[in-house]
């Protein structure tokens, strides 16, 4: 396993190129030692000493004497495979990116997810083909249907599955583990709800901030650019197209009473619900993420 780095090198008369390498940003090389030093005229190099699903940071620093110049931080996330559909992020990087549109053929339908999450009694069928959206976030790839997959449904009934917090224990409220995951196309996939709040966060009085999944894929997809999206969009897609406008799409996280919890409506705001609240307009987007 590797991870192979490639440069356009425009320098003539450079001693060489340092690289560094870290498992967070780099924001200055002062007090780090290379990785590797490269001879002049390099323009690529291979990183063996690396793990999969490991996310690396690298900047190239190019010297000549006591003079050094040194580039952007790039990261690199270590994958033998991102799983169906497209390999390349189309815009974006892997802090925030995304791949581009999977079919259900090349991944999976939305009735056989039904299936394998054990849904089949619980809420009410969505009819159609569904596409999934291929993206990455913080050096994962995450899958994420384009429309809800199941409406009449509570927040509730999808923690009763293990469906709400996908991690290895019950979350901050309940008894079920919350670790679920499914094979698909020969991939694992953990499921679980998207999150209204900042990663680490499982209960607040209410939501704040803009580092989360809903504003780094939800909103970056969106034509419409909110006022508090302070990025470049990532596609261009109508509320419809990606059913915000007419449905409740419930998130992970509860108030600080856990009688709550926080969902995404039409309008694009957040609110709170009771968790067993289960009307026609209540739906279950999951979102699925790359195991291995």
């Amino acid at each position: 396993m590797k991870n192979t780095l490639n440069w356009v090198n425009r320098n003539t008369d450079e001693d060489g190129t340092n690289i560094y390498r870290s498992n967070a940003p780099i924001t200055t090389v002062e007090g780090m030692t290379p990785v590797a030093v490269l001879p002049k005229g390099a323009n690529s190099w291979e990183d063996t000493d690396v793990a999969q699903g490991q996310y690396y940071h690298y900047r190239l620093e190019v010297f000549k004497g006591e003079q050094k110049f040194l580039g952007i931080n790039t990261p690199v996330l270590t994958q033998v495979s991102t799983g169906p559909g497209p390999q390349a992020i189309l815009r974006g990087d892997w802090e925030r990116g995304f791949f581009g549109e999977v079919t259900p053929a090349e991944f999976v339908d939305h009735s056989e997810i039904v299936l394998l999450c054990g849904l089949s009694s619980v809420g009410a069928n969505i009819s159609g083909s569904i596409p999934w959206i291929k993206c990455a976030r913080k050096g994962k790839v995450l899958m994420y249907p384009k429309l809800p997959i199941r409406s009449t449904i509570s927040w509730q009934q999808l923690y009763d599955k293990g469906l709400v917090f996908g991690r290895d224990n019950n979350g901050p409220v309940g008894s079920v583990n919350q670790n679920t995951i499914i094979e698909v196309k020969g991939f694992r996939y953990r499921v679980r709800l998207m999150k209204a709040l900042a990663d680490g966060v499982d209960q607040a009085a209410s939501v704040s901030g803009t580092d989360t999944e809903w504003h780094d894929i939800v909103l970056s997809l969106l034509a419409t650019v909110p006022a508090e999206q302070t990025w470049g969009n990532l596609a261009n897609y109508t509320e419809a197209q990606l059913g915000i406008n007419s449905s409740i799409r419930w998130m992970q996280e509860l108030n600080v009473a856990g009688t709550a919890t926080f969902y995404r409506n039409a309008s694009l705001a957040v609110a709170t619900a009771g968790v067993t609240s289960a009307g026609a307009g209540y739906v279950w987007q999951p979102v699925l993420e790359l195991v291995d």
